[in-house]
């Protein structure tokens, strides 16, 4: 007797553009992934797994990187905003010596100018870094939904 071969159906999260198992033979939403197990519970699921992948529906896909790209300019106006010393500082709490563990922090007023300057070069790192991590990701995003948006689901043996 012939073994039976069973077919798993997949396709790209709409969240993290990573290939994934569709649920339902295909008709469903993404499986959980993107996770791991600790003491029998999962912890760091995608939140793709409430969607369907990118090559039926592309709606999440679209919404995440429309959200990304935004966030993107704006931490780039940040950055302008603090090489243009116009950058708002009222709220900002920073250590009172720079680069220790487990600072104090204090009011950015209050601190030293070594102090100022440092956190504001270290804020400015930080946003420019943020800012091209998702604009790369944003990047990926677009160019897998463009390459799968209508396209069949991957079809894998399952043995």
């Amino acid at each position: 007797m012939a073994k039976e071969t069973k077919i798993q159906y997949r396709g790209h999260c709409p969240c993290c553009g990573n290939q994934q198992a569709v649920l339902r033979n295909g008709q469903g939403h993404m499986s959980k992934h993107g996770y791991t197990v600790k003491f029998g519970w999962f912890e760091g699921v995608c939140p793709g797994q409430n969607y369907q992948p990118m090559e039926i529906n592309r709606t999440q896909t679209d919404k995440i990187i429309l959200q990304v790209r935004t966030e993107v300019q704006s931490l780039r106006q940040r950055v302008q905003k603090l090489e243009e010393g116009t950058y708002d500082t009222t709220a900002l709490l920073i250590p009172k010596v720079p680069f220790m563990p487990k600072p104090e922090l204090i009011p950015f007023a209050e601190a030293n100018i070594y102090a100022q300057n440092t956190a504001l070069e270290v804020l400015k790192t930080k946003f420019h870094y943020r800012a091209k991590q998702g604009e790369a990701f944003a990047d990926y995003l677009e160019v897998t939904l463009n390459a799968v948006y209508g396209k069949a689901l991957i079809k894998v043996e399952k043995k």
